[in-house]
């Protein structure tokens, strides 16, 4: 007799290749993510989660929807999302995580408008910077100076002779340090009271 022969034939389905895109870093006054999730192989479906609280919009199967970080997101710095694979067959799943990273603005006082006399005139400022950044930098829409530099937020302005001539300067402070956030200003005016005449 002919032996006989049968075959077995294995079906070795691909696993899932997932890519949740690269990390990125957002300002909080622009809440808002584009996703740009990528799955092939065994699946080309997956599902977004986030171990935060934000929302996915249109809805969390859209792999080139958007994230809009929730306020505990924004406090928190930062939120991780994950993508996983779906209809992965006789495969597992995969998954992949991005790590976004929230900065908050900057919140910028130059102070309250001040006066002096025109006298031995100067000015000493009180500029605060804080949230994403603590320093700022003066600068003036007339031509005196800073003492010790317009890097010291509580630096002295010495008026020139033609801001006195003028009656007034309006002085700038801009946050420095932004990270991605746009620069922030604030302005004060100082108004330059002039000397008394005196006729006898």
């Amino acid at each position: 007799c002919l032996a006989g022969i049968d075959t077995v034939v294995y079906i070795i389905a691909p696993t899932s290749i997932v890519n949740a895109g690269a990390d990125v870093n957002i300002c909080a006054d622009n809440l808002s993510v584009p996703l740009g999730g990528n799955i092939s192989g065994a699946s080309t479906t997956g599902v977004w989660s986030t171990l935060g609280s934000g929302v996915f919009v249109p809805d969390n199967q859209t792999l080139n929807g958007t994230y809009i970080p929730s306020a505990n997101d924004s406090f928190a710095g930062s939120v991780t999302l994950v993508l996983t694979s779906t209809n992965t067959g006789s495969c597992t799943t995969a998954s992949d995580t991005m790590i976004v990273t929230i900065t908050e603005p900057a919140i910028v006082n130059a102070g309250v408008d001040q006066s002096t006399c025109a006298q031995g005139a100067s000015v000493t400022m009180s500029g605060t910077v804080s949230g994403g950044t603590t320093t700022g930098i003066w600068s003036t829409l007339g031509t005196g100076t800073f003492t010790p530099s317009n890097t010291a937020l509580n630096a002295v302005y010495t008026p020139s002779s033609a801001d006195l001539a003028a009656g007034s300067v309006m002085i700038v402070l801009t946050s420095t340090g932004n990270g991605i956030c746009t620069a922030r200003t604030d302005t004060m005016v100082i108004t330059i009271i002039p000397m008394p005449v005196v006729s006898a």
